[in-house]
């Protein structure tokens, strides 16, 4: 297993010696160089993480102020790619591709619709509909792909299913129809997340 570790401070660096410890090959990066030399020549981490291994990596944890993240993935993004996982599911083989959901990342996002048959789009149920979640919806759209909406966060305060699911039929589409998970269903509570489904290839969905 070969972890990418990005930044090695408290954090960055308890984790980099603990995969190291479980025999992970530990690949890291850091703005200070002088700190990644000591840490390799400790032995708790085996290399420089770059842009020619770190698509190689099975794992890349980031340990860095948000706006050090941001200025992080901005450099590296075009290396990483939306790695994909794939999925057997009796036969049906199902790929899922995971792509960054920061504004800042919307050029990477919309290289990979066109090859979508289904996107699953994440809202926050205590923030609701942002800017970018409409750029992003407006993207789905002209690339005419069905779209189920999952909404986390409804256990925070502030979070409210019926509202959110007027703001999304009011914002996005007057198709969206709320579901409830198989869990809340189970429960017979409302706190878990619903979902909404919108579709521009078939009629009769």
């Amino acid at each position: 297993m070969t972890v990418g570790i990005v930044g090695l401070g408290l954090i960055g660096g308890s984790f980099a010696k603990a995969y190291h410890e479980a025999g992970a090959t530990v690949l890291a990066w850091n703005r200070s160089r002088s700190v990644l030399d000591f840490a390799m020549m400790s032995g708790a981490v085996d290399g420089e993480l770059t842009e020619d291994n770190v698509a190689a990596c099975d794992l890349v944890l980031i340990a860095l102020y948000p706006e050090a993240t941001i200025a992080w993935f901005r450099r590296m993004a075009p290396h990483i790619g939306p790695h994909p996982v794939v999925l057997d599911c009796g036969g049906t083989h199902i790929t899922l591709l995971d792509t960054p959901g920061h504004v800042d990342f919307s050029a990477e996002m919309e290289r990979t619709l066109s090859v979508l048959d289904y996107a699953v789009l994440v809202i926050s149920g205590s923030d609701g509909v942002q800017s970018h979640t409409r750029t992003l919806w407006r993207l789905l759209t002209r690339y005419e792909v069905p779209t189920f909406l999952f909404i986390n966060k409804m256990d925070l305060a502030g979070a409210d299913k019926d509202a959110l699911l007027r703001q999304l039929t009011a914002t996005l589409s007057a198709e969206c129809v709320a579901r409830r998970s198989a869990r809340s269903l189970r429960r017979g509570g409302a706190r878990a997340a619903f979902g909404a489904w919108k579709n521009r290839r078939r009629s009769d969905c």
